[in-house]
């Protein structure tokens, strides 16, 4: 299968939350990019977040979520509206879902998160 990643990821551990439509649910971020994150939570979560959990997204599907989550050493909570990408079970009860950023809450948000992302790269080099 070709690889469709355009940015290097980053292994991390970042409570966040993802709102779908009314509902609500709290997982924790295991790697994020420049272009989006992803994102593990258990199967009742992941029946809210992914119409049918485990299958790939269809490109073009218009599954969207928001997003909440703060930065390492940062306190300010980032919020971003995002599309769902793929969605795959891990375990008996453990998704991972991928969510592509599509706009952060404003410049600021965005601005934040690109130097967080910057620093992680810095480290590497």
């Amino acid at each position: 299968m070709k690889e469709r990643r355009v940015h290097p990821r980053f292994d991390v551990i970042l409570p966040a939350n993802v709102t779908v439509g009314d509902n609500r649910v709290d997982g924790n971020i295991f790697d994020i990019s420049m272009g989006g994150i992803q994102i593990g939570c258990d199967q009742a979560s992941a029946a809210v977040i992914v119409p049918t959990p485990n299958q790939h997204v269809h490109p073009g599907a218009n599954l969207e979520a928001v997003v909440s989550f703060r930065c390492p050493g940062d306190d300010m909570r980032l919020t971003a509206n995002c599309r769902l990408v793929v969605s795959r079970r891990v375990s008996s009860n453990e998704f991972r879902i991928g969510l592509e950023f599509i706009e952060f809450g404003d410049d600021r948000q965005r601005q934040t998160y690109e130097a967080y992302i910057e620093e992680r790269m810095a480290e590497l080099a």
